[in-house]
């Protein structure tokens, strides 16, 4: 234990880019009632191995819901014509103002406007973008070609 000087943990509260990288429909465990989960990555924010650091945002489908779930939209700045499917949430990004909870743990504490998120610092990395949807589908009226 020579030279041992106890080292402060590095400060990761603060508002930060972030993009989301996941959204799912599930359950409560608590209430029994559908909710979304979605999975931001904040900019910048890494675990002691380097690996991204990735946070969840539980939205419950209760009185609030519609409001919490506009409020993510206007965040992100997902367009209404997105909005209406999950799977094309991924990759849009926008400002979070995260805070450590009772045991610790980052978790967003709310939603940064569009203004402030164009305040932010540039993203560290490359930015992300909105993963692409297609909905164009080959037309397979031709069997022959068919393996089966």
């Amino acid at each position: 234990m020579d030279g041992f000087e106890r080292e402060a943990p590095a400060k990761r509260e603060g508002d930060y880019r972030a993009k989301i990288s996941a959204v799912e429909e599930t359950v409560s465990k608590t209430s029994g009632s559908p909710m979304l989960v979605v999975t931001v990555a904040p900019d910048g924010l890494t675990n002691f191995r380097g690996e991204q650091i990735t946070i969840r945002i539980y939205i419950v489908k209760n009185e609030r819901y519609n409001q919490n779930v506009t409020r993510l939209l206007d965040c992100f700045a997902i367009p209404d014509e997105r909005a209406r499917t999950i799977w094309g949430w991924t990759g849009f990004s926008g400002g979070v103002r995260l805070g450590e909870d009772d045991q610790g743990f980052l978790k967003v504490r709310r939603y940064l406007t569009r203004e402030q998120f164009d305040k932010l610092p540039p993203w560290s990395g490359e930015e992300p973008h909105p993963q692409e949807i297609t909905r164009d589908f080959a037309d397979t009226s031709d069997d022959e070609d068919m393996p089966f």
